[in-house]
Formats: C-alpha cells, sequence, structure tokens
C-alpha cells in the first residue's frame, strides 16, 4: 500500500473512532475534549449528529485508501468538510464568539486536517500526491 493511502486508513481510523465515541457517549466526548466547552451549551443531538458526520468521513477515507485511482472527488467532500469545519472556527475566533487563543485547541484537530485535506482538493497536488490517480481536472 502506498503512503497515501496508509495516511488515509490512519486518518479513516481516527475520525471513526472520534465519530463513534460522540455517538455513544456524547457527554464523556463533550467533556473530554479540550476547548469544545467553550462553544457552548452541550446538546446531546448536536453532538450525536457531528459525530455521524466524522464516521462517515472516516468510513470514506477508509474507502479512498484502498481505492486510490479514483477517490479524487471523495477527497474534494472531505476537503469541503474540513476546511469548512476550520472556516468555522476562525470564523468564530475573529467574531469574538471563541477566544483568539482558542487556535492553539484547534490547530492540531481542525486547522491542520483543514489545510492539508484543502491542498489534496488542488487537481496539481493531488496528481502529486497521488500518481496512480486517473486524470482530475
Amino acid at each position: 500500500m502506498r503512503i497515501i493511502g496508509i495516511v488515509f486508513c490512519i486518518l479513516g481510523a481516527l475520525s471513526i473512532a472520534n465519530g463513534g465515541w460522540m455517538i455513544l457517549y456524547a457527554p464523556g466526548w463533550y467533556d473530554s475534549i479540550p476547548g469544545v466547552t467553550n462553544t457552548g451549551l452541550y446538546n446531546g443531538h448536536f453532538v450525536r449528529d457531528i459525530g455521524l458526520a466524522y464516521f462517515i468521513s472516516g468510513a470514506g477515507f477508509i474507502w479512498c485508501a484502498f481505492n486510490l485511482r479514483q477517490c479524487w472527488p471523495v477527497i474534494v467532500a472531505q476537503a469541503m468538510w474540513a476546511t469548512g469545519h476550520a472556516a468555522l472556527h476562525v470564523a468564530d475566533m475573529f467574531m469574538a464568539r471563541l477566544p483568539l487563543t482558542h487556535w492553539i485547541l484547534d490547530a492540531p484537530g481542525v486547522l491542520l486536517p483543514g489545510a492539508v485535506l484543502g491542498l489534496l482538493a488542488v487537481p496539481s497536488v493531488w496528481r502529486i500526491v497521488n500518481p496512480l490517480a486517473r486524470q482530475v481536472p
């Protein structure tokens, strides 16, 4: 398996684990993840909804790991979710809905994935990272 496939397997496993935790034990997830309590009051249904998004995203990463030739459209969808999520966090900081120091907590799990997946969605970058890819625009 190529390195990008291994990376997708790891991202998939992490996303599925996080999503599963959110779905199965929303209160524990909410109280355990640093900075989450800064975003508002606990809403179990909302946490489980987002957990489902993470779970599905993880399944998409696993699929991509084993379908490198044709997975670019799925990567674009992953990038839209991750960059949108990151943009929302940045907007919340700039609109003072979160403290500006919140970026330190968001960097590893929200901002970095958004930036990396955003880059992978660029066709010229994708062709370099995944030479097996079929033609992309």
